[in-house]
């Protein structure tokens, strides 16, 4: 978690991309500020079991949750947060706060900023988007980085209902004999295997996912997120250390 820290533990300026008082906190290992902030447990709505966060992770509506849900299974994804902290400045003498939907850190080392919205017309207010765009502009002042991203079209992207079926397989147990399997494709093919090669090793199809799927979230291996997933697809495996974790 050091890189988070060091990232966002710079916010803290007197004087940030022409703001003052910039501010920040956030608690131990990025646990949700909104809970703390707002002294009452009852603000979110549920809380999704993120195996690949290694914790519960609160959401406030369903177009949060399905951010969470993508991420769980998005191989870019290496780990992520939920309400992760608290960013405040002043106009004026007005302060004005914003809390991030969702913390990730990206495979390429980055980490991202995500607000979740229903759609595109969420954004039709001109203080949303002016507020969204310092955001932007102080967290890349640090070298974070910062997306929209709209639930609407992560349900009706390429690849939704294969986040589906991964999601409802997740929680597959997944056996020493299981991990010698993937090991041993691992070794016979010199840049990642075919699906088919997995269906073949386990004798039929249904077995096969869900083990990929088990794989997947816990990052023993990645694929593409795609509508036509069939047996040609490539399963790549990656290292089981995530450097910046």
């Amino acid at each position: 978690m050091l890189i988070w820290s060091d990232k966002i533990a710079r916010l803290n300026a007197d004087r940030l991309c022409g703001l003052s008082n910039v501010r920040v906190r956030y608690e131990p290992d990025f646990k949700p500020v909104r809970l703390k902030s707002h002294g009452r447990r009852a603000r979110y709505v549920g809380n999704f079991a993120s195996i690949k966060a290694g914790r519960s992770l609160p959401w406030e509506s369903g177009a949060e949750r399905i951010g969470l849900e993508r991420a769980e299974v998005d191989p870019h994804r290496i780990d992520f947060r939920a309400q992760p902290f608290r960013l405040s400045w002043y106009n004026g003498h007005r302060q004005i706060s914003y809390t991030p939907d969702r913390l990730d850190l990206n495979s390429n080392g980055e980490l991202e900023c995500v607000e979740v919205k229903s759609d595109r017309q969420a954004l039709w207010k001109p203080e949303m988007v002016e507020k969204l765009g310092l955001v932007r502009g102080l967290l890349h002042a640090v070298d974070v980085g910062f997306k929209v991203e709209f639930a609407s079209e992560l349900v009706r992207s390429s690849g939704a209902d294969f986040v589906a079926r991964v999601l409802h397989h997740r929680r597959t147990v997944l056996e020493p004999s299981d991990h010698a399997i993937l090991d041993g494709l691992t070794s016979g093919f010199t840049s990642g295997f075919p699906f088919g090669a997995l269906c073949e090793a386990y004798g039929d199809e249904p077995t096969a996912f869900a083990k990929l799927s088990g794989w997947l979230v816990r990052r023993r291996v990645a694929t593409t997120i795609c509508s036509d997933f069939c047996e040609a697809t490539l399963i790549e495996p990656i290292c089981r250390e995530v450097t910046g974790v």
